[in-house]
């Protein structure tokens, strides 16, 4: 089957999976196995810099809001086509981003469900030249992979890469946001735009888990692997799924820059993930009482919910690593002394730390408080 129609059926699974749990967008389990990103976008810069490689990086968005003209003539050409052969049979066309470069090589970020099977990998400039690129590495849990393209023969003044924000840029839900990529495989330099309609949605794809950016900015097939803009030009976001179906609309998921760049880093420099600090458990995520009375009905927890009077938030619902000291039916209060409630919020608390470091917990373990230090383990 061609690799289009497959990832567009696949976003309809992730439709059907919405209706079927009940749960909306917000994923009902958590397996807490999926890639932690422990390193500030500084952090991973200043990595690929020792390494010689080179990003465009500001301190702050200080300077007026750009128009969406003024974005797309500034940024247009770091967004570049990609087209991959899987087999004799079938091939694949997204999108991809010119992130980082040194003396011979620009290296281009992209979906890792676009280019994990090809055979051979093909990088399409805005001036229409092709360039076969390499795969440098990718990552299947975050749907991030890195190809490089030869400096070669490419003007390196018109193909600059795209700006990565600060660690203390705050984006914000309603932010301008710019989609730029190859929708359909055959409409490469597309430009879309809208708003950043939610920050943390926790959406599973192609059976992982991620907490990805929500915008209305219009992406189809193609647009996987292309660049989410606001409105000062920063990347915000590597676009890569889209919820598709009669009566949906408007509703588009990046993969966030921290977490893109984070990847991507460790990618270029080691050629694959080398730690992802986890605590081992299947979280259960409940967002509403309905919620919970809808899993009821498939599920024997009731006395699990009876020492919590049904409070919504998190509970463990499997453990994986028995040195975590958790139990099945713990609900997770805090952690490191700050309230969480949703699963976004915890993967936070953990995203902060490396392997080893021992995170603090209070959970609700029938009725009686529990304080717990779980040591972060490799989940690599």
């Amino acid at each position: 089957m061609n690799k289009k129609i497959r990832i567009i059926c696949v976003l309809l699974i992730l439709v059907l999976a919405f209706s079927m749990t009940g749960c909306g967008i917000w994923g009902l389990f958590d397996e807490y196995d999926k890639p932690r990103t422990n390193h500030t976008l500084a952090q991973s810069v200043n990595m690929l810099k020792n390494s010689g490689v080179s990003v465009n990086t500001v301190d702050n968005a200080t300077d007026s809001p750009m128009s969406i003209s003024q974005v797309v003539e500034k940024f247009a050409d770091s967004v570049v086509e990609i087209n991959t052969i899987i087999s004799a049979n079938e091939g694949a066309a997204g999108s991809g981003v010119l992130f980082a470069t040194n003396d011979t090589r620009y290296f281009v970020i992209t979906n890792n469900h676009l280019v994990e099977d090809a055979v051979s990998i093909n990088v399409t400039l805005t001036d229409g030249s092709g360039h076969v690129a390499s795969l440098i590495g990718c990552d299947k849990k975050t749907d991030i992979a890195v190809v490089a393209i030869s400096k070669v023969a490419i003007d390196t003044s018109k193909y600059k890469t795209v700006v990565v924000p600060s660690d203390n840029y705050k984006l914000r839900v309603g932010d301008t946001a710019i989609a730029i990529g190859n929708p359909l495989g055959e409409l490469g330099g597309t430009v879309t735009a809208g708003i950043v309609s939610a920050l943390e949605r926790q959406v599973i794809l192609e059976g992982q888990e991620m907490t990805l950016l929500q915008t209305d900015a219009a992406v189809n097939s193609g647009n996987s692997g292309g660049a989410l803009f606001d409105a000062y030009g920063q990347l915000i976001g590597i676009v890569n799924s889209k919820a598709a179906d009669v009566g949906i609309e408007g509703i588009g998921f990046a993969i966030p820059v921290k977490t893109a760049v984070s990847v991507a880093c460790d990618l270029i420099i080691n050629g694959k993930i080398t730690t992802r600090p986890m605590i081992g458990v299947t979280i259960l995520g409940f967002a509403s009482v309905g919620q919970i009375d809808e899993f009821l009905n498939q599920y024997d927890w009731v006395e699990y919910f009876n020492y919590t009077d049904k409070a919504i938030g998190l509970y463990v619902y499997e453990v994986s690593n028995t040195a975590s000291g958790l139990q099945v039916g713990d609900y997770i209060m805090s952690a490191d002394g700050n309230n969480v409630r949703t699963q976004a919020e915890l993967s936070n608390a953990i995203n902060a730390h490396k392997v080893g470091y021992v995170l603090q917990l209070v959970v609700k373990r029938r009725g009686e408080i529990v304080n717990l230090s779980v040591t972060l383990i490799d989940g690599v």
